[in-house]
C-alpha cells in the first residue's frame, strides 16, 4: 500500500529496479521476489547556514531555507544513482 504524499519504486531480485513509479493505492507484489522503495513527494524544508561578509568587513550570518521535491517520474532514476538517502 502506497499512502498519499508517496511514490514507490518496484525492486525485482531477478530483473533490478523497474523503470516505472507505483502511485497512490493497494498494488499486489511478489513475495521475497519484488520489494518496493517508498519516496516521500511532498515538498520539505533544508536549512543550510551561510556566513557572509558585508562592505565593513564584519560577517553575518544568515540561514537559507529551500524547499525541495523530487520529480515523481525520475523517482528510478534517482534511486539508481543517489540511492534512498538523496536529500543528503
Amino acid at each position: 500500500t502506497v499512502d498519499g504524499g508517496h511514490r514507490a519504486v518496484l525492486f525485482d531480485r531477478f530483473a533490478g529496479v523497474k523503470p516505472y513509479v507505483i502511485g497512490e493505492g493497494t498494488h499486489f507484489l511478489f513475495p521475497w521476489v519484488q520489494r518496493p522503495i517508498f519516496f516521500v513527494i511532498l515538498s520539505r524544508p533544508r536549512i543550510i547556514p551561510v556566513i557572509s561578509c558585508c562592505k565593513v568587513l564584519q560577517n553575518e550570518n544568515f540561514s537559507l531555507r529551500i524547499l525541495f521535491r523530487p520529480v515523481a517520474t525520475e523517482l528510478p532514476k534517482i534511486f539508481m544513482t543517489l540511492g534512498n538517502d538523496y536529500d543528503e
